[in-house]
């Protein structure tokens, strides 16, 4: 971030942390003015839908989950194209 003169903020995710915690932290960070906002794991998926419906000027993205709203990127991956490369590196 520093060497592209980005800002940003992260929040790390903590052990236990419920529904209405992951929603406070995406609310906090659009609050702020943070556009994007990305999200990391399925387990924010019902947050970033819930934040996403109530902050309709703030781009959102969720990594490892599809929530299909407007103002929601989601960014998935194919694990089993990715499991058939390693197969077939291990076969050479």
């Amino acid at each position: 971030k520093k060497e592209l003169k980005l800002g940003g903020k992260e929040i790390t995710a903590k052990t236990g942390e419920t529904e209405a915690d992951r929603y406070q932290h995406l609310a906090d960070l659009a609050d702020a003015g943070y556009n994007p906002v990305i999200a990391v794991g399925f387990a924010y998926a019902p947050s970033v839908t819930k934040a996403a419906k109530k902050y309709k000027d703030v781009d959102f993205a969720i990594v490892d989950s599809v929530v299909d709203l407007d103002n929601v990127t989601s960014l998935v991956f194919n694990e089993h194209e990715a499991s058939y490369l390693a197969g077939v590196a291990a076969a050479l």
